[in-house]
């Protein structure tokens, strides 16, 4: 009982913080794993959810119960969750790789030209790995000023601001062979992102998604790691993280994102 007043009491509570005037109130789910075997279609069961948030450990039943919730589809898009996500997060989870990361990369030989994918920790062949690809497409468009947020000022216009389209000093980042590298990765979590029922049986979990970055030197070799980073990259990746959650209430690639991230959090916590 105290483990489902636990559960009641965060879907209240987080249906409370919205804003009443944008009908966001999320109706919970639970997606219970033992049954979830024995479904013809499991795939639609988890597609009933929209948000993921934790689970609960029923030891009596032997059986772990998804914490989820559903949004109106009018505000919520195509943002329904997916099965095959949170298998690759335990896969991942299970296996100590390490969290699943994906980054769209310059070409040595054309650094203006086509991207080289960069992917680790969930295999290619994946929804996973698709949402984190499409994810960073779309930060990329963001952080060229190909495509414009409110708040968000693009790293190519920081450039600009900086040194001017035609300054010497602005060209010479390319002659030194100096790029910019941007990928997502899951936040350590803060105070208060991870929450436990008294009974320890609840885990209610807020992931977070940070943008990190740092320059590439451009060698005979190939790409390096230069060791440092670019002042106005970072201030660029620190921007769009402070802004991720309104970024995602926007676009539902990113809205995905999240959703990836918190399975990652949940996987490792049943893992530990």
């Amino acid at each position: 009982m105290k483990e489902l007043i636990f559960v009641i009491f965060f879907i209240t509570a987080q249906n409370a913080s919205a804003d009443q005037g944008s009908k966001t109130t999320l109706k919970p789910i639970g997606i219970s794993l033992k049954n979830l075997s024995y479904q013809s279609d499991p795939d639609a069961l988890i597609r009933q959810a929209t948000d993921i948030h934790g689970f609960v450990i029923d030891q009596a039943a032997g059986d772990i119960i998804l914490i989820a919730s559903s949004g109106p589809k009018a505000v919520r898009r195509d943002i329904n969750l997916e099965l095959g996500d949170f298998i690759a997060a335990v896969q991942n989870a299970f296996s100590g790789s390490e969290p699943p990361y994906c980054s769209l990369d310059p070409d040595p030989e054309q650094p203006s030209g086509p991207q080289q994918v960069r992917l680790g920790g969930v295999s290619q062949n994946t929804h996973f790995a698709k949402v984190m690809l499409d994810a960073d497409y779309q930060m990329k468009l963001l952080a060229a000023g190909k495509r414009s947020n409110d708040g968000l000022q693009s790293f190519w216009s920081l450039l600009v601001e900086r040194y001017g389209r035609n300054c010497s000093a602005f060209n010479e980042l390319g002659q030194q062979g100096l790029l910019n590298r941007f990928w997502f990765y899951p936040q350590q979590p803060e105070a208060g992102d991870i929450l436990q029922s008294s009974g320890g049986m609840t885990i209610w979990v807020k992931a977070r998604v940070r943008l990190l970055t740092e320059e590439m030197f451009q060698t005979e070799a190939g790409l390096v790691d230069a060791g440092s980073s670019n002042p106005l990259a970072v201030q660029f990746a620190d921007d769009f993280t402070s802004q991720f959650p309104s970024l995602a209430a926007s676009n539902s690639i990113f809205y995905k994102l999240q959703n990836l991230f918190q399975w990652v959090y949940l996987a490792k916590l049943l893992n530990s």
